[in-house]
């Protein structure tokens, strides 16, 4: 026979064990890829293992980049590189053919998980942000040094900076209202002589789509 103060007990301890039991089913909060764009509120998954850069033929192209008209699917990435709209940009006299990140999604992911083979010396990304603003990039999940340029409404250079792989602690900042960014593969600005004032065009129809 339970007394009502065991009942009580009884009642306590199975409230308790139910509340413990709605606890243990609650999985951990998503995290979401982040990339070269700002610095993002959630944390990266795990880095996969950066692989070295191909040597180059002295020219600045790679010995190992051939054209990849059908880049195989990233399994890290969100956004493949073969769904993703491509331009050509002119940046002084040299031209470009660059993918488009227009939205938030495409900006954070950047060349986020890219590796040296999967672009050329002619190939890179065009960041097109719907205003101008301070623009601050990092290399979180970048497995290959880049060359940035902050570009401002006019489509005139702002500054430009060489960025190590996977740095995250080096600041990487626009000087000025930046209301488009271009990465290409490290080294090629110094080589082509791109830098503040440089005029880049491309298609006036490149606009951000938030």
């Amino acid at each position: 026979m339970v007394t009502s103060g065991g009942g009580k007990r009884v009642k306590t301890m199975t409230i308790l064990s139910l509340a413990l039991l709605v606890a243990g089913c609650a999985g951990p909060a998503s995290q979401t890829p982040v990339s070269s764009f700002d610095t993002p509120a959630n944390p990266a998954p795990t880095d996969p293992k950066p692989t070295d850069p191909k040597p180059t033929d002295g020219t600045g192209s790679s010995q190992n980049s051939s054209a990849n008209q059908n880049p195989p699917t990233n399994p890290y990435r969100t956004h493949q590189l073969k769904d993703l709209e491509v331009v050509e940009v002119t940046m002084g006299e040299h031209k470009f053919k660059m993918w488009v990140m227009d939205t938030d999604s495409k900006r954070m992911e950047g060349m986020m998980f890219l590796e040296n083979k999967d672009f050329k010396d002619d190939e890179g990304m065009l960041f097109v942000f719907p205003g101008t603003a301070t623009r601050n990039f990092w290399m979180k999940n970048t497995l290959v040094p880049l060359d940035i340029a902050y570009i401002n409404r006019e489509k005139k250079v702002l500054n430009t900076y060489t960025m190590a792989a996977l740095d995250t602690t080096t600041p990487y900042p626009s000087k000025g209202g930046a209301m488009y960014v271009i990465e290409v593969r490290a080294g090629l600005f110094e080589k082509l002589k791109i830098g503040k004032g440089t005029v880049c065009t491309f298609p006036a129809t490149v606009k951000a789509k938030d």
